[in-house]
């Protein structure tokens, strides 16, 4: 929609891609000042987390078989987040009886109300 506007406006617009253009993956250079191994470093620890948010989403540790060179470090994260979700859900139980009290007294006190009105 802002592309039209622009047009319409004589605005700056976006640049348009050619058909005929190729994507292409800015590959890390040489002369670059950061080390190319860092950086695949980087890249494989990122695959592994995002494999393990995969994992994750069942939250149950004996079925998340990690089977790669930093097995320790994903399980402890593994064990943390699940010791998180686990406290969480606690709290999540306790705030939702803690509502349901809360619910019923204010209810209590609209019943009073209403049959202290209906006395006058």
């Amino acid at each position: 929609m802002d592309g039209i506007r622009n047009r319409l406006l004589g605005l700056n617009q976006k640049k348009i891609l050619k058909p005929d253009a190729v994507p292409s993956v800015n590959l890390p250079l040489q002369d670059n000042r950061e080390d190319v191994s860092s950086r695949s470093e980087r890249k494989r620890k990122r695959s592994i987390f995002q494999e393990t948010k995969i994992r994750l989403k069942c939250l149950n540790l004996k079925k998340a078989c990690v089977m790669t060179d930093m097995e320790p470090f994903i399980v402890s994260k593994l064990k943390t987040f699940a010791h998180l979700a686990l406290k969480l859900k606690k709290k999540l139980h306790y705030f939702w009886k803690e509502l349901d009290f809360l619910i019923k007294n204010l209810k209590r006190q609209k019943r009073r109300r209403r049959k202290i009105r209906e006395k006058k």
